[in-house]
């Protein structure tokens, strides 16, 4: 079986530390350390083009897509590049919506958490290390995600 786009961006940010700073800065900021250069945002675009641009339809409207054209006049280096980018962080979001809603909703809903000496309530979802996100990134917990 082919690696899709999503299998692509998914593998290439293990670490749900990575998937956070693609949300908060941007890839523009240089945190998408894997989608950075125009040769790596091009042949990523040019790889996988009609799943980039039908995810950004769905998720934002067609009319984003045409945005991103037009922001780009004379200019497909730049719209490539935009849209890769604009596609990674869609998917770097959704991938830590799907990880703070199966882990932190659970262990909430279990009531597992620890009173700090300043009398913060800390649930264990906000302590979980980078290897419990690595460990949901499994073929079997991404099945189980996407048919949820």
């Amino acid at each position: 079986m082919m690696e899709t786009a999503f299998d692509s961006v998914r593998d290439s940010y293990p670490s749900i530390e990575d998937l956070r700073e693609i949300v908060e800065h941007g890839c523009a900021s240089g945190v998408a350390h894997q989608h950075i250069y125009y040769y790596e945002t091009l042949s990523f675009f040019d790889e996988y083009e009609d799943e980039i641009i039908e995810y950004i339809a769905d998720t934002l409207g067609g009319e984003i897509n045409e945005e991103l054209w037009n922001n780009n006049p004379c200019n497909i280096t730049g719209y490539k590049n935009d849209t890769v980018w604009t596609y990674v962080e869609l998917v770097a979001s959704q991938l830590v919506d799907e990880y703070e809603d199966t882990t932190c909703q659970e262990l909430n809903d279990s009531e597992e958490y620890t009173i700090q000496p300043d009398g913060e309530l800390v649930f264990k979802c906000d302590e979980l290390s980078e290897e419990s996100y690595e460990i949901l990134t499994g073929n079997e917990a991404i099945a189980e995600l996407m048919s949820a």
